[in-house]
């Protein structure tokens, strides 16, 4: 069983070892990526940042003690003059679940809880960003009612002369 709640100074270890986690993995679908360990504090700290400057929270799913998920989302104001779009929109920049601790509910639940926060801010509309190649955690937002909005392509101009 876990429980679901947000961040303290206390789980900095816990959620600097699942920001390792997850950058490593995306590593093995992107080379581009730098290690885990090279940038999970100062990722850490830009999303501490974040939660300050836009009201935003981290929340954690732990079991016995142990940080094995989490999630950090905060609220945009400003989403530009080009869009139809409510004027705030919230935004999860991250969400994570260990290896070992997934297909149990805990994403779902990491990610109801951000909504639930986002929705009690009076945010109407949700985003994130997730690798293409990621095809795990595309399949589980659309599952959970995300859809596909915006694509960005990129092309190396070093390798393809």
């Amino acid at each position: 069983m876990y429980t679901v709640r947000e961040y303290t100074p206390a789980d900095r270890v816990g959620v600097l070892d699942a920001i390792i986690e997850l950058q490593d993995y995306e590593r093995t679908l992107e080379d581009d990526r730098l290690p885990g360990a090279a940038i999970a504090e100062k990722h850490l700290e830009y999303m501490l940042q974040q939660c300050v400057d836009k009201n935003g929270r981290i929340f954690v799913a732990s079991t016995s003690g142990r940080v094995v998920g989490l999630v950090c989302v905060w609220a945009e104001e400003e989403f530009g003059e080009h869009y139809a779009r409510p004027s705030k929109a919230g935004f999860i920049s991250d969400l994570v679940v260990r290896e070992g601790y997934r297909r149990g509910g805990m994403g779902r639940a990491l990610l109801m809880m951000a909504e639930d926060f986002l929705r009690a801010q009076g945010v109407t509309l949700v985003h994130l960003g997730v690798l293409s190649r990621n095809v795990t955690a595309h399949s589980f937002y659309i599952a959970v009612g995300y859809r596909e909005y915006e694509a960005v392509l990129v092309k190396n101009l070093v390798q393809d002369r």
